[in-house]
């Protein structure tokens, strides 16, 4: 599970047997950004790079024929020389998963397919020093696709749910991760945290996945990880919250730094990191009838790498990072997933998940594209050279980006997407999904149309999509034992004997006549005890 297996072939480990979808990868190469956190007085910002990366699955009807897509999500991967974060920025279904029922005991498609694509970013990272896992679990009807929540099918969980949901989805991604840590040749430790604003520690502990109660694999705490996420925890409180795009504390900090800054980096009205906490169960995101739950995962390493996996090879020129950009990568597929179409139908309730309310098509406000992270001014921008990286861990080469002296910056070959595109066009085609419309079938389909052609445009090495079949098979936990109307229930009972039903008697044993009248007494059978009739 933790090796650098390509994208198609863990969702085909994790998807039901002989589930198809249809699958596209999008992803940019790093470019420097904003950092995530605010840097001392007098000190200057900490070098940052962001690379986004975006999945969205399709199922193909079987008779209509086209495409659907049914769940998209997207994953902004953050690097600087001390810590790389994976933020789960954006995840939502469309609501068409469900269409044929799955087998009692298999696993959710939705599930499945973030599960692993997680994995699957996650992988090629855990060299680095340390690696932060990152979301917001926030309940809302619709947020990738536009008009979905019209659609009967799309179930969309509660804050509650959510939040539970996310946390042991995110559980059974580290789950291997920390279980191989026991191994002596692994050096990978981790800690998950959660805080949900307004709620105490046993109210928090409350949303903590099955497995914190039966073993102590993961330590979940219901504390910030200020500790484990930066390298100064003595610094300014604004100081110690990344400043993540379309977050709410991100908002929460906007407005702090907007009202007051001492020249020691302090706000006027928060002084500590439990008082921020404090006051953000009071924003209106927080506060508004329903909970959010921030959670943090963090892979830390005991040990740095040994000389033998820093070994680098011959450069790389900027020239051939512009030609990854405009030339998409095809993997080599598995022959089973070549030769198969994706035109099942599937059957999974769908969920609304990490989801800003927005407005589809059809109303006459658009909805403003994806926040992504500024990206600096050019005259502040470090030179940039590409160099390939072999390790002795990984199967395939990594790329960095070297720059001004400081640490590299990783850009794992096997985790780019089948289309690497610049940010712009990047952005350009996210935005175009949020005009859309998914709120019923034929519009989804032609939505689906549209997107792919806006995909064509935009990627000028051509439309590369890959077909999934499931390989998982799930074996029951137990046999149901199902009951029939005629037959009834037998009790067993010892010295009792219990009155049946008239309507219940097995054949050949004794039969009672109902009373017509209320003087008729009972006729039993010898050896009984006659009972007096009621008068």
């Amino acid at each position: 599970m933790l090796g650098n297996a390509r994208l198609s072939e863990r969702l085909a480990e994790g998807l039901p047997l002989d589930v198809e979808l249809r699958a596209y990868h999008i992803s940019t190469p790093p470019s420097p950004c904003a950092a995530l956190f605010a840097a001392p007085p007098a000190q200057p910002e900490e070098t940052t790079h962001c690379e986004s990366h975006f999945l969205t699955v399709a199922v193909v009807g079987r008779q209509e024929g086209g495409e659907i897509l049914a769940l998209a999500i997207e994953v902004l991967v953050f690097t600087t020389r001390s810590l790389t974060t994976v933020f789960v920025s954006k995840a939502d279904s469309s609501g068409f998963l469900a269409r044929d029922p799955l087998p009692e005991g298999s696993p959710s498609i939705t599930a499945a397919v973030i599960s692993a694509f997680l994995e699957f970013l996650l992988s090629s990272r855990l060299h680095d020093t340390r690696v932060l896992l990152s979301l917001f679990a926030r309940s809302q009807n619709q947020y990738l696709f536009p008009g979905s929540i019209e659609n009967s099918t799309k179930h969309v969980l509660d804050d509650r749910q959510l939040i539970k949901w996310w946390v042991r989805m995110l559980d059974t991604v580290v789950c291997p991760i920390d279980r191989c840590a026991t191994a002596p040749q692994q050096d990978v430790k981790v800690e998950a945290h959660l805080i949900v604003p307004g709620c105490d520690e046993a109210e928090t502990k409350a949303f903590f996945p099955p497995s914190a109660k039966r073993d102590a694999i993961i330590r979940w705490c219901s504390t910030y990880p200020v500790n484990l996420l930066s390298t100064n925890a003595s610094a300014p409180p604004r100081c110690l919250i990344p400043h993540l795009p379309d977050d709410p504390k991100a908002r929460f900090l906007d407005d702090l730094d907007g009202n007051f800054i001492d020249d020691q980096g302090q706000w006027r009205d928060v002084k500590s990191l439990d008082q921020f906490w404090d006051m953000m169960s009071w924003r209106q995101e927080c506060s508004a009838g329903r909970l959010v739950g921030f959670v943090w995962i963090v892979l830390s390493k005991f040990k740095s790498m040994s000389a033998s996996e820093e070994k680098i090879v011959p450069l790389v020129t900027e020239t051939e990072i512009e030609k990854t950009c405009q030339h998409t990568q095809q993997p080599s597929e598995h022959p089973s997933q070549q030769t198969h179409t994706s035109n099942a139908v599937v059957g999974c309730s769908c969920l609304g998940v990490n989801v800003e309310k927005m407005k589809d098509s059809r109303l006459s406000t658009r909805s403003p594209p994806l926040p992504l992270p500024q990206v600096m001014n050019t005259d502040t921008t470090p030179t940039i050279t590409l160099i390939q990286e072999v390790t002795g861990n990984l199967a395939e080469p990594l790329q960095q980006l070297r720059y001004d002296g400081a640490a590299a910056v990783h850009w794992p070959e096997g985790t780019r997407g089948h289309t690497v595109m610049e940010n712009e066009k990047y952005h350009l085609l996210i935005d175009h999904l949020l005009q859309l419309d998914f709120a019923g079938k034929e519009q989804a389909r032609r939505s689906t149309d549209s997107w792919i052609e806006k995909l064509g445009q935009l990627a000028e090495g051509g439309i590369h999509k890959v077909n999934i079949v499931g390989r998982k098979v799930m074996t029951p936990s137990g046999a149901t034992i199902s009951k029939s109307a005629t037959q009834p229930t037998v009790h067993v009972l010892t010295s009792i004997r219990k009155k049946r039903k008239a309507n219940n008697l097995e054949e050949g044993s004794a039969r009672l006549e109902l009373p017509a009248k209320a003087d008729t007494i009972n006729t039993l059978e010898t050896g009984l005890v006659r009972k007096k009739a009621k008068s």
